[in-house]
């Protein structure tokens, strides 16, 4: 969830750190509508996830920590 992960180094941009205040701050509709649809350079899981796989991934990473020492 750190957007450090093995792959990151490869990616044209680095993913968002999920534990990152900016990013704990969205709102659930907001984070799901990001899986759904896609912002930036990530795509979107609309084919990919179910409606419920999507929301379960909205509920972890809303329960990740807060700090941003991360």
């Amino acid at each position: 969830g750190e957007g450090d992960g093995p792959v990151a180094g490869y990616l044209k941009e680095l993913p968002a750190n999920l534990h990152h205040a900016r990013v704990k701050g969205k709102s659930e509709n907001d984070l799901y509508d990001i899986l759904t649809h896609g912002k930036d350079a990530m795509p979107p899981f609309k084919g990919e996830l179910s409606v419920e796989e999507r929301w379960a991934i909205v509920e972890f990473v809303k329960s990740l920590s807060t700090d941003q020492t991360r």
